[in-house]
């Protein structure tokens, strides 16, 4: 009976597991710093995925920076946070082959990030 439940749990995991896969935590301006990334829902940096959809959580902690993702399919201005907003936002995007780019708009020469979706 112990070894049903077990059995059970193991077969569960990897569902939940390719659930999280789909998430991805965008965050821009940490204590107003120069920074942005876009990193995985284990905090590494995204460099290459799947075609899909995906929900991006982005933290905006600045008033100074922004964080606008463009790409194939994307309208412009379709998924960014606003310039003068400290603030959350929870992104559905769907992703087509192709090149994207995330960056912060006043500062898009040091602020900028990219990856590659593939079929």
């Amino acid at each position: 009976m112990v070894r049903a439940g077990l059995l059970g749990l193991l077969v569960a995991l990897p569902l939940s597991l390719a659930q999280d896969a789909d998430a991805l935590i965008g965050t821009v301006g940490t204590g107003c710093e120069y920074d942005i990334t876009l990193t995985d829902d284990s905090g590494y940096p995204v460099s290459e995925l799947p075609a899909g959809t995906y929900t991006i959580h982005v933290r905006d902690r600045c008033e100074e920076h922004n964080f606008h993702l463009l790409g194939p399919g994307l309208s412009y201005g379709q998924f960014q946070t606003g310039i003068t907003a400290v603030e959350e936002q929870t992104w559905t995007v769907t992703l087509v082959p192709g090149a994207y780019t995330y960056l912060c708009d006043p500062h898009a020469e040091m602020m900028r990030g990219s990856f590659r979706v593939t079929a």
